[in-house]
């Protein structure tokens, strides 16, 4: 019989992308980006995260890459459905004036 106390033994994930993880991961990721062929990012947070070490580490590691990004944190913890409508409303609305304004700061 398993125990819930008993640790984790193994895991499988699918995804249909990578999965990078261990200490330190973080820090990879403006080079993950690069290899994207990315220049931009949009970091899509919720308020309490924005308020934590956790996004500073997140936007140190992109700009020491270089990588341009901009932060939307307006969303739930556990988004709903409108949540999600709402930040897709709020990128078509914005989308054209932060292409723009990246675009004459990045060559």
């Amino acid at each position: 019989m398993v125990s819930y106390y008993e640790p984790l033994r193994s895991f499988e994930i699918q995804a249909p992308g990578r999965v990078i993880f261990g200490l330190g991961a973080v820090n990879q990721l403006g080079q993950e980006i690069k290899k994207l062929g990315r220049r931009r990012c949009l970091i899509i947070t919720d308020k309490n995260i924005a308020q934590t070490e956790i996004l500073t580490t997140v936007k140190d590691a992109i700009e020491k890459s270089g990588i341009r990004f901009a932060v939307y944190d307006d969303t739930e913890t556990e988004p709903s459905i409108a949540s999600l409508e709402r930040l897709i409303s709020e990128i078509k609305k914005t989308i054209t004036t932060l292409s723009s304004a990246w675009e004459a700061e990045v060559p």
